[in-house]
């Protein structure tokens, strides 16, 4: 079992992208497995009267990162849902306020990883509640360590 660092922050536009990036340069120049990911998609050029959400759900800040380290597409890990209007009108009409199923595919990832796995939060510590993703739920239920930015 690794281990998961999960980084939040108060406010949006905090420089949660830009510590992860920093971290993972680092720790990947020194040998070590990591993985990241951002349970809670909150960056993604996608309009729902064009079709379905792509799969995997890769958030773009988790795609630049990616690239940028040169991590190959199994270091990066997909989100659980998308936060936009769309789908948050989805969700409050279903009455579905928790992570679903994804998260206990998540939790298990987690725990099967042996090196470092990175999480980013959305923007707030409260932003997510809606899909069951808020920094403290994700803090809680993957049994993560927590930076705030």
């Amino acid at each position: 079992m690794g281990t998961t660092l999960l980084i939040g922050s108060c406010e949006p536009f905090s420089g949660k992208s830009a510590l992860v990036l920093g971290i993972a340069q680092q720790l990947n120049q020194s040998g070590h497995s990591i993985r990241f990911g951002k349970p809670l998609a909150t960056s993604l050029d996608w309009d729902p009267d064009q079709g379905p959400l792509p799969q995997p759900l890769i958030d773009d800040d988790v795609r630049f990162v990616g690239e940028t380290l040169g991590f190959e597409a199994e270091r990066l890990l997909p989100s659980l849902h998308l936060l936009s209007q769309a789908t948050a009108t989805s969700r409050l009409g279903l009455g579905q306020l928790d992570a679903g199923e994804g998260f206990d595919q998540l939790r298990q990832q987690v725990n099967n990883h042996d090196g470092l796995t990175l999480l980013e939060g959305a923007g707030s510590l409260n932003e997510g509640l809606l899909y069951g993703l808020s920094l403290p739920q994700l803090a809680e239920g993957l049994k993560a360590k927590v930076v705030l930015v």
